[in-house]
């Protein structure tokens, strides 16, 4: 769908919402000021080819034997960031108010994995070990969009649904893959810190910042889910707490869909294929945002 369609699918919701609000529940108007945390990830965010290759100025290209070894780990790999924003509820009866919200979202993930391989029950024995770190922040600003529905008389406790679009300030990206080889002929136990072995040390580290906005997604959007607390403690001021989940429904990769070639290399002995894969900084192109988010906030009748 294109994205401005979708916002003005959201602003005539509004506008119609608003028009056809009760009279007596007009009266009723919250602005919210909140902040808190969020917990961010990449669903389906393992690339199919875990290999490196941005273009032609910055270019990392991994052979397939072995590629990149990282493995994802959904707990694991949980990013976690500033929320904070406004928020507008208006009434459409006693117990359903339309919500608008605009927020600073911090997304993203943080990888950090450790392969290893050995061989140790004949000689030559030998230790690998290599230790993978993916560390992307994507900032956004995010406009919820939804409906509130209050489950007591006291309109106290709610849940709350809707979609939200999301506009993409800034990405950044911290890459690093640090690997260690030692084998050693002695008859005893190879571990890296043995000086007596043969030690072979190597590693890369990728730093950008993607301004343009060329390798990621510069929209978003998507679906919420979420409950809460609107707590009164005068006539005119709320204490509210707030939890909150969205799923994105476009893909984090703004230019890549996980294209690849494979190139037949010519050896002495026969021929070795090196393929190049064009992703998300070694991510899957198809992944896209999951996150949650805990907020705390007053919020000011109108």
């Amino acid at each position: 769908m294109n994205i401005y369609k979708l916002f003005a699918i959201l602003a005539f919701i509004l506008h119609a919402s608003t028009f056809f609000a009760q009279d007596e529940n007009k009266r009723l108007q919250i602005l919210n000021i909140h902040v808190g945390v969020g917990a961010s990830n990449l669903i389906n965010a393992e690339a199919p080819h875990k290999i490196i290759n941005l273009d032609d100025s910055y270019h990392l290209v991994y052979s397939n034997e072995p590629g990149l070894n990282y493995q994802t780990c959904f707990w694991k790999d949980i990013k976690y960031s500033f929320v904070g924003g406004l928020s507008f509820e208006y009434a459409l009866k006693s117990d359903l108010s339309l919500l608008a919200t605009l927020n600073y979202e911090g997304k993203g993930i943080a990888i950090d994995y450790m392969f290893e391989e050995k061989q140790l029950e004949t000689e030559p024995m030998w230790v690998k070990k290599e230790d993978y770190t993916f560390d992307i922040a994507n900032h956004y600003i995010t406009m919820p969009i939804g409906l509130r529905k209050y489950l007591n008389p006291s309109s106290t406790f709610y849940i709350q649904g809707g979609c939200y679009l999301a506009y993409l300030l800034q990405s950044t990206v911290d890459i690093s893959m640090e690997g260690a080889y030692v084998s050693s002929m002695l008859n005893e136990s190879v571990e890296l810190t043995n000086v007596e072995a043969q030690n072979s040390y190597y590693g890369i580290e990728l730093n950008d910042d993607d301004f343009d906005k060329e390798l990621t997604s510069q929209f978003d959007y998507g679906v919420f889910v979420g409950a809460g607390i609107n707590y009164p403690i005068s006539d005119k001021l709320y204490i509210n707490a707030d939890l909150s989940f969205g799923i994105g429904l476009r893909n984090i990769d703004g230019e890549n869909n996980n294209d690849y070639s494979e190139v037949a290399m010519p050896l002495t002995t026969g021929y070795s294929s090196s393929i190049s894969s064009a992703n998300y900084y070694g991510l899957n192109s198809k992944a896209k945002n999951i996150s949650g988010g805990l907020t705390v906030g007053i919020g000011f009748k109108l």
